[in-house]
């Protein structure tokens, strides 16, 4: 939401899918403000048919191709390995990641066809490092950023860009509830770490992704270390 804020407020057109229709409803009345670049769509990325039906509907409400899709929809389950059931981890992966995997087989013909778009799949401060806690949640995180790799490859020579963005702890009601339910090993590891405001990591987004950067740290000092450090060949 904080990064819709940011780009209607720049002039764009943004579609914002989500499952629930009184939270889009509300979330589209306080963006827009008064005009009508903002639209929700209902749809779930944990379904092939709802998510492509969705990206559709939003295409054809803004009368306008999806020029750029951000891959966003997840959630964490913190829980030590031995403690974590072999359902959570099939769950975490199949929203986290087959989410991701999903939205872009939507999404992703479409920009080819017309040889213009940009991809930007949200991963996380756990894809660049792994601890306690995270059993099931940072490797679907990992598996993320693999896949921007990858597309980044195969996409090269085209006019479709890839852009992989690794965000931290942020203060919503989503790391609320994570926060409440963390083993305290996890706690311990994450004293000192600050919890950023939404609207700080989405303008550290936006400026980063108009500067046409792959990996984005969204404005963390320790995380764009790691991703220089970690970078590789």
């Amino acid at each position: 939401k904080a990064l819709a804020h940011k780009l209607v407020a720049q002039g764009h057109f943004v579609s914002l899918i989500a499952r629930t229709r009184s939270k889009l409803d509300a979330a589209v009345l306080e963006i827009n403000q008064g005009h009508t670049r903002c639209v929700g769509v209902v749809g779930d990325v944990t379904s092939d048919s709802s998510i492509a039906a969705a990206l559709a509907a939003a295409e054809k409400a803004q009368k306008l191709p999806a020029d750029s899709v951000v891959c966003n929809a997840g959630s964490a389950k913190p829980q030590l390995f031995l403690e974590t059931s072999e359902s959570t981890f099939s769950q975490q992966m199949d929203l986290n990641y087959l989410g991701v995997v999903r939205t872009v087989q939507a999404a992703l013909p479409g920009m080819l066809e017309r040889d213009s778009g940009s991809l930007v799949l949200i991963s996380s401060g756990l894809a660049l490092t792994g601890y306690a806690g995270y059993a099931a949640y940072a490797p679907t995180k990992w598996a993320v950023r693999g896949l921007a790799e990858v597309l980044r490859s195969e996409l090269a020579a085209t006019r479709v860009s890839v852009h992989s963005c690794f965000p931290p702890g942020m203060a919503t009601p989503g790391f609320d509830k994570e926060n409440a339910e963390k083993p305290r090993v996890t706690r311990s590891i994450e004293v000192g770490e600050p919890t950023h405001d939404p609207n700080h990591v989405a303008a550290a987004m936006v400026s980063s992704l108009g500067r046409g950067h792959y990996a984005c740290a969204c404005g963390d000092f320790g995380l764009g270390l790691l991703i220089r450090a970690g970078s590789g060949l």
